[in-house]
């Protein structure tokens, strides 16, 4: 998508990529202003200039809020202060995924009438459920993604009918299948299976986590996988939806569950900062809890969101557990990463390569994935060994960015899948 934009407004966007931080944090903040409900100065969009509209909208892009920012923007009767040009490329942005979410949608539906016909059952997760049935319209929410959970009995034959039916290498739709909510955390899925809710998504059945249960689920996945980064801006807003929309919220429920899964700390300091970014409604019993935050955490988090909104480039796609093989001090924990890295469970592989978990495919895949980073993982080892700054740096930065993960899951179930 962003490189679609790129193409079809390169004069808006040409040399924009040179953000500073400063940069950043002036945008966020813009973004933030417009995104709160709270009374607004339209002076402040008036004095905006071109330069900065334009940035903005780019950022905007890479935190893939354009359709909301229009959204809201439009709902405040802001538009008119907007640059012509930045105004109708917010606009062509609006309508472009909106027309893109139900293409994605119509797909969908019939993926949950299949499975719904072969007797599977599944969670739809964060944008396929919120797109739909959250925002206030269906293509204000960015898509890349569709992320379907199963019960792990059944991710065998959910992959083996969908790859079946083409929509494994669909054009129209990613789809990215799960059997865990969060990868290094061993949450009790039975328990997250149990407290399941029927829809429909575009007049298909389907199953949805249940509103406690989804806040947890999309505070860790901004705070534990994404480290407030990439997309948290949108994440916030998913969160903030998902509390305005769903009105009989049990709170109490939502805190001991988040003390029994050991994520209390990531959950408080998210929604914390949803409240400070954003404002929650002010009748929320959580917000009692909101004074256990940690605020070195807090200070480090909000800085994230708005001076880093990317995660670095570069090793991001090699293996956590190739890290983990240099930063543990336990021989035991570095024997357990090794053998992950080098035999990754079968569904985990099935994920990555889309195949059937267990077959004689998946197998084969394991021989690509060994083909695919044998170089890059003997030449980062390499760089390691001869303790090149650039690699030692990467090291250093997994080694802090897991020692973060830790404080804000202290008390979690870590788990090597």
């Amino acid at each position: 998508m962003k490189e679609r934009l790129l193409q079809n407004n390169g004069i808006i966007y040409s040399a924009i990529f040179h953000r500073t931080v400063s940069d950043c944090s002036l945008i966020t903040n813009l973004f933030l202003n417009i995104l709160n409900d709270k009374e607004d100065s339209w002076g402040n969009y008036k004095k905006t200039s071109f330069e900065i509209w334009s940035k903005a909208l780019n950022l905007a892009i890479s935190c893939y809020i354009v359709p909301f920012l229009f959204y809201k923007l439009k709902e405040k009767e802001c538009l008119h202060l907007l640059p012509k040009e930045i105004k109708e490329a917010f606009y062509k942005e609006y309508i472009f995924n909106t027309a893109r979410n139900l293409q994605i949608f119509n797909e969908l539906s019939n993926i949950l009438q299949l499975l719904k016909q072969n007797n599977i059952d599944c969670i739809v997760l964060k944008g396929g459920y919120l797109a739909s049935k959250i925002y206030p319209q269906i293509g204000l929410r960015v898509l890349f993604d569709i992320d379907l959970l199963f019960q792990e009995k059944d991710l065998a034959s959910a992959q083996k009918i969908l790859i079946k039916h083409g929509y494994m290498n669909s054009s129209l739709i990613s789809l990215d299948l799960h059997w865990y909510l969060e990868q290094f955390l061993d949450l009790d899925m039975q328990y997250v299976w149990q407290n399941t809710l029927r829809t429909e998504i575009e007049d298909a059945p389907a199953l949805v986590l249940c509103p406690e249960i989804n806040i947890i689920h999309l505070c860790i996945h901004m705070g534990m996988h994404h480290l407030f980064q990439d997309g948290a801006l949108r994440a916030l807003c998913d969160i903030k939806e998902l509390i305005i929309k769903q009105k009989k919220i049990d709170w109490l429920f939502l805190n001991k569950l988040c003390e029994r899964w050991g994520v209390k700390e990531c959950v408080l300091l998210s929604l914390k900062i949803v409240d400070e970014f954003l404002g929650l409604p002010e009748n929320i019993s959580i917000k009692k809890s909101f004074n256990e935050v940690d605020v070195e955490l807090l200070e480090w988090a909000k800085k994230q969101i708005i001076c880093h909104p990317y995660s670095e480039t570069g090793s991001k796609d090699l293996s956590p557990y190739f890290w983990k093989l240099w930063s543990e001090e336990s021989l035991i924990e570095k024997i357990k990463a090794f053998k992950r890295l080098i035999f990754p469970p079968k569904e985990m592989v099935s994920q990555k390569y889309p195949s059937v978990s267990g077959s004689i495919n998946n197998r084969i895949k394991y021989i690509k994935r060994f083909r695919e980073f044998i170089f890059p993982y003997l030449r980062i080892t390499m760089h390691l060994i001869t303790r090149q700054k650039d690699a030692v740096q990467k090291l250093n930065s997994r080694k802090e960015k897991e020692l973060i993960r830790k404080r804000l899951a202290p008390k979690g179930k870590w788990i090597y899948r």
